[in-house]
């Protein structure tokens, strides 16, 4: 107890210093001290001990952060526990998957009321947001461990297929896996297993430990750096400006230059807490990865990933963004919602893209929360994405990759359409949206319904299908 009094005077004291919530600088010195940890893994062995080890520090964590609201993560849990040891393959993930949606909106509601748009650190939506996805990934993974894997349509299905019952310890320490237990980010259980027995890229963790080290290190101190731009813009560019009436007396092309500096600045500030928690799972061992290409063995620390920030901040198709930003959520919406709707084998789902998309983009926001905002951003993310997967398909990116010139003009373009539906996205009161949209004279509105509809108007070529060609050949032969 003296250990969190002392943490939390010291994060008043350097919060205004720096002009930040002490409680936002508290859970930042958390991370940093989950740090030390990572490093005394290497020297425990044995599937048990690290097993343990894994939980007990990592609950400890948690519990400094977010106190009794801890029991939230502790009830879901066991109830995936539960359905895994007395419930059917088959039926274990939907019900797991439709509980801790419930139960995550139970805590957004519940928030609504009594801390309406605020946040606080010890806000348990915060740690259940990526809890959930251990949860519903642990359960479909599970899942597909009972079916014929040759049948599974999906490589990372077939890949991170967990044949054997998880013990209560094994699915206990996955969830409270300490790199992981206060911020996320988001990992799949066979990793995580993996390297508790030391098995495939984990068994010479030892011998690539410089590796780990220097790129961890570059992590650590670029989370750093996102924070000090996160200061700087958020204090001379608030984001608060954006809902003034008075803002929207200046001209369109002042506005958009305006939010096209602020939005990235609000970024920097997730993009601080994402790489510390990275780069604490790169110490961990955890994030090493290794694949063979052409006899070569080739590193990496993909496990975890953020996504690339120059991707997000300037790239022009919006497919891509979409699959940088927060990556390990991307990821889980992927394999756990996206794949298994368009797999179904029966309509209107069965390979069905638009469907299957709306249905994520709905998941994404209910995640998110049950503000209005979050809604209107990715229905208008949506129509935006799905008209340029059209233009995708006709070859305008390639085409504006050909010429260069335009590269800058195409990337300032497709940021601020994100940057203008951000400004949605962090002004969450129905009365500021309002005025923000007034302010950016509909913007982001008539930009992305114009570019769904205008790709309603473009004709795509239908892929030639190869099995049939291939067919009408040999028919020929014979």
């Amino acid at each position: 107890m003296l250990l969190l009094e002392y943490r939390d005077n010291l994060g008043e004291f350097i919060g205004k210093k720096v002009g930040a919530p002490g409680n936002q600088i508290s859970l930042i010195i958390t991370m940093l001290c989950v740090i030390p940890f990572c490093f005394l893994n290497y020297l425990i062995h044995g599937k048990t001990p690290r097993l343990i080890y894994s939980l007990v520090v990592g609950l400890l964590f948690q519990v400094s952060i977010y106190k009794y609201n801890t029991i939230h993560i502790l009830i879901s849990t066991l109830f995936t526990y539960l359905f895994i040891q007395f419930f059917g393959r088959k039926v274990t993930a939907y019900y797991v998957f439709i509980f801790s949606f419930i139960h995550l909106s139970y805590l957004h509601i519940r928030r609504l009321f009594d801390d309406f748009g605020g946040w606080t650190v010890d806000d348990p939506t915060t740690i259940y947001m990526m809890s959930i996805c251990k949860f519903s990934s642990l359960a479909f993974s599970y899942e597909d461990g009972g079916k014929d894997e040759s049948k599974l349509k999906n490589n990372h299905h077939k890949e991170y297929r967990i044949t054997e019952k998880p013990t209560l310890l094994e699915v206990l320490s996955f969830v409270y896996f300490y790199p992981t237990a206060i911020v996320g980010p988001s990992i799949e259980y066979k990793d995580f297993i993996n390297f508790i027995k030391e098995t495939d890229c984990y068994s010479n963790l030892d011998t690539n430990l410089q590796y780990i080290l220097k790129n961890g290190l570059n992590y650590f101190l670029g989370s750093f750096v996102a924070m000090g731009y996160y200061a700087i813009v958020s204090n001379k560019f608030p984001v608060e400006a954006l809902v003034e009436e008075e803002f929207g007396k200046h001209n369109l092309l002042y506005i958009l230059a305006y939010i096209y500096i602020c939005i990235p600045g609000i970024r920097a500030r997730y993009y601080s807490g994402w790489i510390l928690s990275y780069s604490t799972l790169i110490f961990s061992g955890l994030s090493y990865t290794e694949k063979e290409k052409d006899g070569k063995i080739i590193k990496s620390l993909e496990k975890g990933c953020y996504g690339t920030i120059t991707i997000v901040e300037w790239c022009i198709n919006p497919k891509i963004i979409l699959t940088e930003w927060n990556k390990t959520i991307h990821l889980w919406l992927k394999y756990n919602v996206y794949t298994r709707v368009i797999n179904i084998e029966r309509k209107p789902f069965k390979d069905n893209w638009a469907l299957s998309s709306l249905l994520t983009f709905m998941a994404s926001a209910i995640w998110h929360g049950y503000y209005w905002a979050y809604y209107f951003t990715f229905i208008t993310i949506y129509f935006y994405q799905s008209g340029c997967l059209i233009f995708d398909k006709v070859g305008l990116y390639d085409w504006i990759y050909k010429t260069k010139f335009l590269i800058p003009f195409a990337s300032v373009f497709n940021s601020l359409v994100f940057e203008t539906v951000g400004v949605l996205f962090f002004n969450i009161e129905w009365s500021k949206g309002v005025i923000a949209l007034k302010n950016m004279r509909y913007y982001p509105i008539y930009v992305c319904l114009g570019t769904f509809i205008i790709s309603k108007m473009i004709k795509v070529p239908k892929k030639e299908d190869k099995s049939k060609k291939i067919i009408e050949k040999e028919k020929k032969v014979e």
